[in-house]
């Protein structure tokens, strides 16, 4: 994979630079190349997020928490079009090569067909940039904790959108991540996910959004996907599982999710209830959260229909942009033997220096409690420098 993605990328750069001549190169947000007639085009972004992470004791992993500086993500992106035909090569660089978004798309019926490495079509924030994600910790409603292992699948897509009007449908091979982690051939099913977002209000400090999704993921056996898991302190913290992978072949999910921005007020929440069917029957986890951030500094969230969520402004002055920022969180397990139910109430503030840097500091308070048992309550402080071009 790392040669493959490096040959890739060189072969894609030079092909347009060759093609290029005199013609157009931007440096704006990035290295953009373009020819004059459109046929070719190519860009180079990136991101960098450093994090730090002082987690508290827990019961159950007593000593097992990992403080200290991480790098989280070490991306390189690749974008363009050739002959019509577009392209996204995204890789995470922090441990070798990691393939993210890697496909080939092409214009069709208003939309754009892809065909390749992406996200299947569920929920709101898992669908979010992590450049523009609210706090360090995506919800529960993710690849977190809702959709484990299966944050990006080999898929075949479709987006449209129109107005405020935004869909995406997606047919995917349903492989776990945690099979690829451990360097095990992955056990494959199939999913399918479709969502469906509108804005009826949808102007400059001024957004009302609704949408709603749903995802099937279908296994061979039990025990084909991944164990259900949240981490309400932090990525290195303690680990509670909701619900065992041994348990179940297929999960259904419906999430429904609203967003609004005032002015520089943001709020936004997700409600989702998952199904666990397996051979020893039917496990339903529920979740939901609610956050909201506020511009000391006068700035207000945008909106990208074409996302179907929330994005980073641009700050108004020399000085950059303050943004205060909380969140409480909640999923359980009421089927479950011990009724594992985990909650996190979050704080925090965001320094945007300028469009291309944030700086990002958490408080998260979190909770698991399990019938019979003395509850876990470990805390975390969170850390991020964020820096994309």
């Amino acid at each position: 994979m790392n040669n493959l993605f490096k040959l890739t990328a060189v072969a894609l750069l030079a092909g347009v630079a060759g093609t290029a001549h005199a013609d157009l190169a931007e440096t704006k947000g990035g290295l953009k190349i373009k020819t004059e007639d459109g046929r070719f085009e190519g860009a180079l972004a990136g991101r960098i997020h450093f994090d730090y992470a002082s987690i508290s004791e827990d019961i159950k992993d007593e000593g097992a928490d990992k403080d200290g500086f991480y790098t989280r993500r070490a991306y390189l992106t690749f974008t363009g079009k050739l002959y019509g035909y577009k392209y996204k090569l995204e890789a995470d660089l922090k441990k070798g090569v990691e393939a993210k978004e890697m496909w080939i798309g092409t214009d069709l019926a208003g939309g754009l067909l892809m065909i390749g490495h992406n996200r299947p079509a569920y929920a709101m924030e898992g669908m979010t940039s992590s450049n523009d994600i609210l706090f360090i910790e995506r919800p529960f409603i993710s690849n977190n904790t809702i959709f484990s292992g299966r944050e990006y699948q080999n898929a075949v897509r479709y987006d449209y959108h129109s107005g405020g009007f935004g869909v995406k449908a997606a047919y995917y091979t349903a492989n776990p991540d945690q099979d690829k982690d451990a360097g095990e051939t992955p056990n494959s099913g199939n999913g399918y996910s479709a969502r469906v977002t509108f804005a009826p209000i949808m102007e400059s400090g001024s957004v009302v959004h609704i949408g709603a999704s749903y995802d099937l993921a279908s296994y061979a056996n039990d025990g084909d996907g991944a164990d259900i898991k949240a981490k309400p302190a932090a990525k290195n913290g303690p680990s509670y599982t909701l619900v065992h992978a041994a348990d179940y072949d297929e999960q259904s999910t419906i999430t429904a999710e609203a967003g609004v921005v005032f002015g520089p007020l943001y709020a936004q929440g997700e409600y989702s209830v998952a199904s666990f069917d397996g051979a020893g029957g039917s496990q339903d986890v529920t979740a939901y959260y609610v956050q909201a951030g506020y511009f000391l500094t006068g700035e207000s969230r945008g909106y990208k229909v074409s996302k179907g969520g929330f994005v980073a402004p641009k700050p108004a002055g020399d000085k950059g942009a303050i943004e205060l920022k909380a969140r409480y969180d909640f999923v359980e397990n009421s089927d479950a033997a011990l009724n594992p139910e985990a909650s996190v109430l979050s704080f925090g503030v965001n320094y945007y220096v300028n469009p291309q840097v944030r700086f990002m500091l958490d408080y998260n308070m979190a909770q698991y409690s399990e019938d019979g048992a003395d509850d876990d309550k470990p805390e975390a402080i969170v850390a991020r420098a964020q820096l994309k071009f």
